[in-house]
C-alpha cells in the first residue's frame, strides 16, 4: 500500500494523476483542501507521518524535501523496517528516492512513478548509480534472509569500491551473481547453516526453503516436539529459520502438541491425506507400528515431500525419538 501525502492544491492534482496508476494507493490531504476522495491528515504533519510509518509499505510526499525530512526524522528505525519514502515536487518534475531505496522499495517506486507521470527519477544509492546489484537487493530478489546488516553493509561497500564478491551457494537454489571464488575479495554465503567460517569478509544469507515433516504419537506435548526438532537441527548445524513450513498427516489436525509447536515457531502447518501418502509411500521409510496406528507406513518423509512439491532433496531422512519423527526436505526452485 502506498500513502500519498499532500498539503497544497497543485500537489493534490498531481496525487490524483499518480493514484490513477496505483489502485492500491490512498491520498492523505490537508483539511483545508476539502478533498473528499481520500483521507484527511489528522493533527500536525510530523505526528501523522509517524502513524503512516506503522501502516504503509511506501510513502509518497508531494512537497518540499526539507519538510519531509523533518517529518520522517523522529520515526526512523532501521533499513530493514522503515518504509520506502519518495518525494516529488508539486509540478511533478522530479521523483526522488529518499529513504529505504532497496529493502523498502523506494528506488523501484521512484522509477515506476517517473515512467507513469513523465518525471525525472533521482536515485543516489551508489550501487544503482554504478549499475551494480547490491547485496541487500540480491537477497530481496531471491527471498533470502539477511542475518547481519553489518555484514551486508560491509560487502556492499566493498562492491561499490571495485572489490570482487563471490557467491558460495550451499543450497540447491539456482542462483548466479558476482564473480568466481578464486578471484574474490569477499564472499556471499547462501546457506541453511547457523554459522559459516571464512578468512575473507562474508555475509550469510539464509535460504528459507525447507519443509519439516513431523509425525508424533497421540498426546505428545509441544515441549517434546520442539525439543526434539531443535536438537536435530542443532546436530546438523542448521538455522531454525531455514524452515519454511511444517507438514504432517491430516489425522493430526487436532493434535494439540503439534499445533502448539507450529505456533511457537510461528510457522504454517500443512496436512496431507492418507491417500496422498499411500500413493507413493513405497519410496520412503516404513514402520509397521505407524501402519497399524494411522494406516500408512510413515508420515514425516512423505508429508515433507508432498508439501515441498516433490522437487528437491532430503537434508534429513526420518529420525525418531520420544514419540516424534522428523524429516527435512529442501525445495528446489
Amino acid at each position: 500500500m502506498i500513502a500519498i501525502v499532500v498539503v497544497t492544491r497543485n500537489a493534490l492534482e498531481l496525487a490524483k494523476r499518480i493514484q490513477s496508476h496505483f489502485p492500491d494507493s490512498k491520498i492523505f490531504a490537508h483539511k483545508v483542501l476539502g478533498y473528499e476522495g481520500g483521507e484527511v491528515i489528522e493533527g500536525d504533519l510530523k505526528s501523522f507521518t509517524g502513524v503512516l510509518f506503522q501502516q504503509y509499505d511506501s510513502l509518497l510526499f508531494v512537497m518540499a524535501m526539507g519538510i519531509v525530512m523533518r517529518c520522517i526524522a523522529p520515526w526512523l528505525q532501521h533499513k530493514s523496517t522503515d518504509p520506502g519514502v519518495v518525494v516529488m515536487d508539486e509540478k511533478g518534475t522530479f521523483a526522488i528516492s529518499l529513504l529505504s531505496g532497496h529493502l523498502g522499495g523506494a528506488n523501484e517506486l521512484t522509477r515506476t512513478i517517473s515512467e507513469r507521470v513523465n518525471a525525472i527519477p533521482v536515485i543516489t544509492t551508489a550501487t544503482d548509480v554504478q549499475g551494480l546489484l547490491s547485496v541487500d537487493m540480491f537477497a530481496k530478489q531471491h527471498g533470502l534472509m539477511i542475518t547481519s546488516f553489518d555484514e551486508v553493509k560491509r560487502l556492499t561497500a566493498m562492491l561499490v569500491n571495485g572489490r570482487k564478491l563471490a557467491l558460495i551457494n550451499e543450497t540447491s537454489l539456482a542462483l548466479t551473481a558476482y564473480d568466481s571464488p578464486d578471484v574474490a575479495d569477499g564472499l556471499i554465503y547462501i546457506t541453511h547453516k547457523k554459522e559459516v567460517r571464512s578468512e575473507l569478509p562474508f555475509a550469510r544469507l539464509l535460504a528459507s526453503n525447507v519443509v519439516a515433516g513431523i509425525g508424533c504419537r497421540r498426546g505428545v506435548p509441544s515441549e517434546t516436539i520442539i525439543s526434539f526438532v531443535e536438537k536435530e537441527l542443532e546436530k546438523l548445524g542448521l538455522d531454525l529459520r531455514c524452515i519454511r513450513s511444517l507438514a504432517s498427516i491430516d489425522l493430526k489436525q487436532d493434535e494439540a502438541g503439534l499445533l502448539e509447536a507450529a505456533r511457537h515457531w510461528n510457522l504454517p502447518l500443512s496436512f496431507v491425506t492418507k491417500e496422498q501418502i499411500n500413493a507413493l509411500e513405497t519410496d520412503f521409510t516404513r514402520s509397521e507400528f505407524v501402519q497399524s496406528a494411522v494406516g500408512v507406513g510413515g508420515v514425516c518423509e512423505p508429508a515433507a515431500f508432498i508439501v515441498g512439491g516433490g522437487k528437491g532433496r532430503f537434508l534429513l531422512r526420518k529420525q525418531a525419538g520420544n514419540g516424534v519423527t522428523l524429516a527435512l526436505f529442501e525445495i528446489f526452485n
